[in-house]
């Protein structure tokens, strides 16, 4: 458990955390944290990404009201996804017959 006093940063108010109390919560500085209220105390959450650091609620806030997907089309399959890694037909060998 740790004291702190509510302190005034220009128009905004801030709280100091010590180093290992940020360690335990598992937040560094330069983190994010969800803050909320509940039962009347302050409740410091960091916020856990996943997948190269985004956030699926905020990617899917930012599409366009107005967007429309389509269908696009990537072409026919490439060689390397075809299971014969990735070398091309004019450069594959006939089977080998066995005796």
């Amino acid at each position: 458990m740790m004291i702190a006093k509510v302190q005034k940063w220009g128009n905004s108010q801030g709280l100091l955390l010590n180093k290992d109390l940020l360690s335990e919560a598992e937040i560094e500085v330069g983190d994010e944290v969800d803050v909320v209220v509940r039962e009347g105390a302050l409740v410091v959450r960091p916020v856990r990404r996943v997948r190269g650091g985004h956030d699926l609620r905020e990617l899917v806030r930012r599409i366009p009201k107005d967007y429309k997907p389509e269908e696009v089309d990537w072409g026919p399959p490439s060689a390397a996804r075809s299971g014969d890694g990735g070398v091309h037909p004019s450069q594959r060998r006939p089977p080998r017959s066995h005796l």
